[in-house]
Parts: C-alpha cells; sequence; structure tokens
C-alpha cells in the first residue's frame, strides 16, 4: 500500500517524486492506517534512535494533505477532503503558525507531517527535510 523513502527533501518535492512514479504522497485515513504507516515506517526507515528529539525530522514524514485553499479545510493531493476528526493530532497542532518577516505573512503550516509516533502535524512546507511516503494506485 506504501511506498517509504529515507532521502530527505521538502514536501513539494517529495510530492513530486511520488506524482513522477505514478503514484500520490499516502493518505491516511483511519486508525487501521495509522498502525500500518507506523510498521511500514519501521521497515523502509528502520527503528527511531532513542537520541532524537521530538521535532527531529529523522522521526517525521511527508503525507499528502494540504490545507492550501482554505486554512485549517485539509485535502489529501488527490482532492478528497480529509476527516481531520479522526486523525490524532500532535498535541497544538492545527495552529498555523505562519511566519511574519517585516509585517508580511509568509507561508505557514500547511501540509501534513506524520510522525513515527502516528500522530499527524500541520507543517511548514519548505526549510523542512523529511522521509516520505507514497501510496500505490488502487490502494
Amino acid at each position: 500500500k506504501y511506498i517509504l523513502s529515507a532521502e530527505k527533501m521538502e514536501w513539494h518535492d517529495a510530492n513530486q517524486i511520488c506524482k513522477d512514479g505514478g503514484l500520490q504522497l499516502a493518505k491516511i485515513e483511519s486508525e487501521a492506517d495509522v498502525e500500518e504507516m507506523k510498521i511500514a515506517i519501521i521497515h523502509f526507515l528502520g527503528k527511531a534512535d532513542p537520541t532524537w528529539e521530538q521535532w527531529d525530522n529523522n522521526n517525521w514524514i511527508w503525507v499528502g494533505g494540504t490545507d492550501w485553499e482554505f486554512e485549517g479545510i485539509w485535502k489529501w493531493t488527490d482532492g478528497t477532503f480529509v476527516e481531520t476528526w479522526d486523525l490524532p493530532w500532535i498535541k497544538s497542532a492545527g495552529n498555523d503558525n505562519s511566519k511574519k518577516q517585516k509585517g508580511f505573512k509568509i507561508k505557514g503550516q500547511d501540509v501534513l507531517a506524520f510522525s513515527r509516533d502516528g500522530l499527524f502535524d500541520d507543517s511548514f512546507e519548505t526549510d523542512k527535510h523529511r522521509g516520505f511516503a507514497c501510496q500505490c494506485p488502487g490502494k
């Protein structure tokens, strides 16, 4: 169902790699999917290093959700809605901590990341280099 890559890159690049392979960034839509992805992370990327901090990029992968169109309205890259009330969000996630620079708002937390612990976070799509999960067609 999922193919994971340990190659670290920004969300947009990961999305393009999946598309180039005829895949899409992963959709995780149920508790069963969460558990399957946690197992896939260990299988493809190996076990976590206990010295990694919670926000270490080695603990997170890119998946296919975005809220670019409307803040707080999440969609998968195939255009279907993310059912956020069923996702295990990390505490304080979903808050779109957009950065301000000289009075102008710059891109906020508009893409989904998934942790080895099975939690979701709305993340900045640039300046973060993480592994990623592609989803096979029809799965």
